[in-house]
């Protein structure tokens, strides 16, 4: 719970630092996604055929939240997620934040996919909602790599970014590390997924 609560602060403290106060009500009365009444959540296909989510509070303060996550096995369920955990999610949206995030088109190492999914749904929120004063990318595992990649692609389109449990090494660096460790790659993958299962359990 510690962790999960330290991770949430560093998320928050990031976010608190890049906001103008004085853009949140030109946001929430110009955007065409603010709903006065709550939470707009949109939902709908990217050309490539990746599904999106994107949530807009009433409250809108002018930042968007992009989130890009983690691994997904081939054939398993892939439904677009806009935030981690539900905890997290809620308050982010509490504190005025909007999200989005895509399914990417493929399962896997999509790193390339992934890419260009994140980058196609930022041009979707634009067009239907208005261009944020600035988005913030974050992401889990696999999705921690997604939002450096993204930030270092796409420098002009971030203010900032937070990637967690991320092997930054790339995919290159990651596996052959665990081909020169005989053995220890076992040990080195579990305990990898348990702290990425703990910080977003708490």
């Amino acid at each position: 719970m510690k962790r999960y609560l330290l991770c949430l602060l560093v998320l928050f403290t990031l976010l608190s630092g890049l906001l103008v106060t004085t853009t949140r009500v030109a946001h929430a009365a110009t955007s065409s996604c603010v709903n006065p009444n709550g939470t707009n959540v949109l939902q709908g296909t990217l050309p490539g055929g990746a599904s999106y989510i994107i949530s807009v509070p009433s409250n809108w303060n002018g930042t968007l939240v992009l989130y890009s996550h983690g691994y997904v096995f081939p054939g398993d369920p892939n439904p677009a997620r806009d935030a981690g955990d539900p905890l997290t999610r809620a308050a982010l949206l509490q504190q005025g934040y909007a999200l989005a995030g895509s399914s990417y088109s493929q399962t896997g190492w999509a790193l390339q996919q992934a890419f260009h999914d994140q980058i196609a749904l930022l041009d979707v929120f634009d067009t239907t909602c208005g261009n944020p004063t600035r988005t913030i990318a974050w992401g889990h595992s696999l999705g921690g790599i997604i939002t450096a990649g993204l930030v270092q692609l796409f420098p002009g389109r971030f203010a900032g970014a937070l990637p967690m449990c991320s092997v930054l090494a790339g995919g290159v660096g990651t596996w052959n590390l665990l081909r020169r460790a005989p053995g220890w790659e076992q040990t080195a993958n579990r305990s990898y997924f348990q702290s990425c299962r703990y910080l977003r359990s708490g």
